[in-house]
């Protein structure tokens, strides 16, 4: 039996897989942010959730983390040339739920969802 083989729209899925990671790409795209202003802009997420999403996407070389060595704390992170090299993918994939009519806020049974 042979292996399957290799599925680069897999490997990119698994890269972002995880509730929040479009969403931290989608703030990201924007400026780098601090991890308390991530945190207001998503929401919803518990401190360790984007943590833990923060580190799997450094480790994976979408963000980058830079720690200004300061008291108290400064951290910052932003996209690092590979993940900043999914603009458009993830702008494409914007224009597609706009096209779709999903407005971001709620759903309606028409179609319209929550991206929140």
């Amino acid at each position: 039996m042979t292996p399957p083989s290799f599925c680069a729209t897999a490997y990119v899925l698994h890269l972002l897989s995880g509730r929040w990671k479009f969403q931290i790409m989608h703030w990201l795209l924007q400026k780098p942010c601090r991890f308390n202003e991530l945190q207001r802009l998503l929401g919803d997420v518990s401190h360790r959730t984007l943590s833990r999403q923060l580190k799997q996407m450094t480790e994976s070389g979408l963000v980058l983390r830079h720690d200004h060595q300061t008291v108290p704390p400064h951290v910052e992170y932003r996209l690092s040339q590979m993940g900043e090299s999914l603009r458009p993918v993830l702008c494409a994939m914007h224009d597609w739920g706009t096209a779709q009519g999903i407005d971001g806020h709620a759903a309606d049974g028409e179609g319209q969802a929550s991206l929140t």
